[in-house]
């Protein structure tokens, strides 16, 4: 505003001519009175002349902060009457460091040294007496809780802070201690009262595992209600509640899935359906199936390719499906051929259609005690199976019963008797025993049934076997006629 222009705005106040008592009312008598004006006046001024420098304080920390111009600073810290060595003093107090968060992160990270932490701690107005605790903050404890989680997990000795591990057999009574300190006094200690206590006691420990509460929910132990509350207990969102509870209906494992495919409970489009709702890929299916079941056994194999259905392809690959290594194999294949039962074998070995060694080598191959095939190998040469004279001993064996007949009948004497014994090879000693035998037998006059009676009694089963060939034994057969005659007709 120009100064012709200012004229008129004071001459409102004080007219044409600016006296000394005016001034003085001005000031003094009437500067209550006065005020307002006075203020529009100043206001008025200072928008035509804005001249007035900042606070040098501001100013100061304006410098320390980088954010107000160093040079122009001191120019209005002049105008306010502050020197360049006031101001640099200003500038020095408002140049503060780090607060002592950011001091001891700098510090703990090797960032900052110790000197430069006690310088921080000297800029933050903290006296030097209280610097040695302050650096003893460097290292941060353990909070009560990990400590305790710690004594209890065993990573710090517990120093008898909890209960000792039950001993003994089961059934154990877990051990419980309480120690004696007042909860609702000690929450108080903290700023909390009762009923917040309380909450902190409902929030504390965990419920079951969501599957434990599904899988107690399905035997009628707890109810639905409680299975939401133990959700929600268990800090899982309650919008997946409704989800949670679908996994207690029970699903089938793959492999019990792959199963019914192979029995054809299913067909394949409904084990890929089913193997899904466990993860399992068509692909994992398909293999599941294919791992199921077992091949034909090596001697069904065997069969079915003497019959001409199979190859030895067949063979290899169905061993090799049953689970047995492929350097086994061949000895699969070795021991695929079907052996004669004892009884087959013994007749066809005394009948001379096998011989002793066959036999021998055929009870080798069924795994017999090689003690017992030698007992079995010199039963048989006892037979005349390996001799070939089986016929002869036929023949001495009716020799000898047509003897003995004939003897008792009368037909032959003491000297013919000796004859024929000794055709059949007893000797002169066993010919005199035989004879004297025969002799006693003429003195006994006795009843006997017939073979066909005796045979007739085995069949009602009134004598046994065994008793049955002892008798057609005794009436001039072999062993092998009489029972070659009972289990005929």
């Amino acid at each position: 505003m120009a100064a012709a222009a200012r004229i008129p705005l004071i001459g409102r106040f004080f007219g044409r001519t600016v006296s000394e008592g005016a001034a003085y009312a001005l000031g003094v008598a009437t500067a209550p009175v006065l005020a307002p004006a006075v203020r529009e006046i100043q206001n008025t001024v200072n928008a035509a002349y804005p001249i007035v420098p900042p606070d040098v304080g501001t100013l100061a920390a304006g410098v320390a902060t980088g954010q107000v111009d160093e040079t122009q600073a001191r120019a209005w810290a002049a105008q306010r009457g502050f020197g360049e060595a006031q101001f640099s003093a200003l500038v020095a107090i408002s140049d503060v460091g780090p607060g002592i968060g950011q001091l001891y992160s700098g510090w703990r990270r090797g960032e900052l040294t110790t000197g430069e932490f006690n310088r921080g701690l000297d800029r933050l107005s903290i006296e030097p007496e209280w610097w040695p605790a302050l650096r003893s903050l460097k290292e941060v404890r353990l909070s009560p809780e990990d400590v305790a989680n710690a004594v209890q997990q065993g990573f710090i000795p517990e120093a008898g802070l909890l209960p000792g591990a039950s001993s003994g057999s089961p059934p154990f009574t877990i051990p419980t201690e309480t120690v004696p300190i007042g909860a609702v006094s000690e929450a108080a200690a903290a700023g909390l009262d009762r009923d917040r206590l309380q909450v902190l006691a409902q929030l504390s420990g965990n419920p079951p595992g969501p599957m434990e509460l599904l899988d107690m929910w399905n035997r009628g132990i707890v109810t639905e209600e409680s299975v939401d509350h133990g959700i929600r207990e268990g800090r899982t969102k309650t919008k997946w509640a409704p989800a949670i509870k679908e996994l207690r209906h029970f699903l089938m494992s793959p492999a019990e899935v792959a199963g019914l495919r192979l029995r054809g409970w299913i067909d394949a489009a409904e084990s890929y359906r089913l193997g899904a709702l466990r993860g399992a890929s068509p692909e994992t299916m398909d293999g599941l199936f294919l791992n199921r079941g077992r091949p034909m056994t090596p001697l069904q194999m065997w069969r079915a390719i003497r019959r001409g259905d199979a190859t030895k392809a067949d063979f290899d690959r169905a061993v090799k499906q049953s689970d047995i290594r492929p350097e086994y194999t061949k000895w699969e294949w070795a021991i695929r051929f079907t052996y004669p039962s004892l009884f087959q074998l013994n007749r066809l070995v005394t009948s001379g259609a096998f011989t002793v060694a066959r036999g021998r080598q055929i009870l080798m191959y069924q795994g017999w005690e090689e003690t017992d095939v030698d007992a079995m190998v010199s039963w048989w040469e006892s037979q005349g199976g390996a001799s070939g004279t089986k016929w002869a001993d036929r023949a001495r064996s009716r020799l000898f019963t047509v003897a003995h007949n004939e003897y008792l009948d009368g037909s032959i004497d003491d000297a013919q008797a000796h004859e024929l014994l000794a055709r059949v090879g007893a000797t002169a000693g066993e010919q005199t025993t035989i004879v004297e035998l025969w002799t006693a037998e003429l003195g006994i006059s006795r009843l006997e049934l017939t073979p066909s009676q005796i045979k007739k009694a085995y069949k009602k089963a009134l004598y046994t076997f065994e008793f049955a060939t002892s008798e057609l034994i005794e009436r001039g057969m072999t062993a092998e006629d009489a029972n070659t005659f009972l289990m005929s007709g």
